[in-house]
């Protein structure tokens, strides 16, 4: 999932930035705390975008060319607009974009292919349901396509993610009475492939997606009355459940924010307020390929909502201050 922004205006912010060493196994917690560790790094780059009016930033990614892709929606003085913006990996502008909304339209999470093409996903008002757009443009901001997915129901995306193919997978919650979390697969020119839907609970919320190779696997929450459990799930090419594990005990709250899948391990970041030592801790988890976790982390009083894997094999996550206003990274 990309990095969620929530200013009044459009800002890549960089804080603490915290390294944790992914490659380390233990027989238990004990021995992670006390191996485990963690670099502490501060700086900043900072732009903003937008008018007198009011802006909101929404996701951000990344090209192959380390230029960055914000999405987000303003307003204008007749309504409000989905704005794409990209700047080079020194943060000089390079243009923007607008596709035209209703302030009750939000987009939700971009990701970036092989080509550099940038899809984004949100939810959409048609009438007396909520449904979900896709928007694909090229590395130069101009629309390939867009396509809605139609249903009778609530739907809210909230994860998106393709394969080596240029395949576009997209997960979120809904109201649908044969599951209340989904999973929608596209080609790459917009043709629904399938749509698939997994949960008979209270309410299960997928927050992220990872495809890897045929596997495809998300994170979010379920809820039973009283308490929300982490939840990890595996699925198989055309979206059929191959497991499923949830973290968390009676009367709090769990829940798995963003994941990334690496060979055979997938990691996951959220918050829990079953584990943690005061109020909500971010925690970090580490999963083999079959769901049985070989490893937890918390920080201290943060809530965790995106994880990215660096190229030397640490992992980096960002997420909100719990105890002050404020980002972590």
């Amino acid at each position: 999932m990309a990095k969620k922004i929530t200013r009044i205006s459009i800002v890549i912010a960089l804080g603490f930035l915290l390294t944790f060493v992914s490659s380390l196994t233990a027989a238990n917690n004990n021995d992670i705390y006390d191996d485990m560790t963690a670099e502490n790094y501060i700086g900043s780059t900072t732009v903003t975008w937008g008018d007198s009016l009011l802006d909101w930033g929404a996701a951000v990614g990344i090209d192959s060319d380390e230029n960055v892709v914000i999405v987000g929606y303003s307003e204008t003085e007749v309504g409000y607009n989905l704005t794409v913006v990209k700047y080079d990996s020194y943060f000089n502008y390079l243009w923007n974009t607008t596709w035209e909304i209703d302030k009750l339209d939000k987009p939700q999470d971009l990701v970036i292919d092989g080509s550099d093409n940038i899809i984004i996903t949100g939810s959409i008002w048609q009438g007396p349901t909520k449904n979900v757009f896709i928007l694909k443009y090229d590395a130069d901001g101009i629309l390939l396509w867009n396509e809605t997915w139609v249903t009778n129901t609530f739907d809210e995306p909230y994860g998106i993610d393709v394969n080596s193919g240029d395949e576009i997978y997209i997960t979120g919650t809904t109201t649908s009475t044969t599951g209340t979390v989904f999973i929608l697969k596209y080609d790459a020119d917009g043709i629904l492939l399938w749509n698939s839907t997994y949960g008979d609970y209270d309410q299960a919320v997928a927050y992220d997606i990872k495809v890897n190779n045929t596997d495809i696997y998300l994170t979010g929450y379920i809820e039973y009355p009283y308490m929300k459990q982490l939840f990890l799930g595996k699925f198989d090419s055309v979206g059929t459940n191959v497991w499923a594990e949830t973290l968390g005990g009676p009367g709090t709250e769990d829940i798995g924010k963003g994941l990334i899948v690496t060979g055979e391990d997938v990691y996951v970041v959220g918050q829990t307020e079953s584990l943690a030592n005061y109020l909500t801790d971010t925690i970090i988890l580490k999963y083999n390929s079959t769901g049985h976790i070989q490893w937890y982390r918390l920080r201290d009083e943060e809530e965790g909502n995106s994880i990215a894997l660096r190229p030397d094999g640490n992992i980096l996550i960002a997420g909100d201050i719990g105890y002050s206003d404020g980002l972590f990274a």
